[in-house]
């Protein structure tokens, strides 16, 4: 391979993963958010210190927005916890009680294309890596029906054709 499509390939990969970093860098809606410990969120709840609770049940967080900011929040008003997926009862009844003006429950679900991908994109890759490593068994790239064909050099006109007749008598071969 020459330099140029070394670099062309790099640049395409580092291109591709650019922007599977973008789309999973903007597709984050929790920027902004503060991160605090379940304890911190649940005590939050119990202090009736929450205007407004969300829970995302897929993920296992919930988000609140605080009356006011304290120390254990680091002054913020938006924080988000996560929590066991055995407390999604008590994280629930926790958001009930605590005198919450609006709050949610989000179940995200993945979308028919994201799924299919999942499911079939790992036996596309398999079944080409398994047609390449067959094409290369068979003496590279000639096909599938490359088996009559010979590997033998040629003869061309402009071949020398010099024969053991004719360096046998040489002086150079006989010591």
């Amino acid at each position: 391979m020459n330099r140029k499509t070394v670099f062309r390939n790099l640049a395409i990969v580092a291109g591709i993963l650019l922007v599977i970093y973008a789309f999973s860098y903007f597709g984050n809606n929790t920027r902004g958010w503060q991160s605090v410990d379940t304890s911190v969120a649940m005590a939050q709840l119990a202090d009736k210190n929450v205007t407004q609770a969300q829970i995302d049940d897929r993920e296992q967080q919930v988000r609140l927005t605080l009356r006011n900011g304290n120390d254990a929040t680091s002054g913020k008003t938006e924080i988000i916890a996560k929590y066991p997926a055995a407390a999604s009862d008590e994280v629930f009844s926790a958001v009930q009680n605590s005198g919450a003006e609006k709050y949610n429950t989000t179940v995200t679900q993945e979308s028919w294309l994201s799924q299919l991908l999942i499911f079939v994109l790992p036996m596309v890759i398999l079944l080409g890596l398994f047609i390449f490593l067959m094409g290369r068994m068979q003496g590279g790239g000639r096909g599938v029906m490359g088996f009559g064909k010979s590997k033998a050099k040629q003869l061309t006109k402009d071949m020398p054709k010099t024969t053991f007749a004719d360096v046998a008598g040489a002086d150079e071969a006989v010591e």
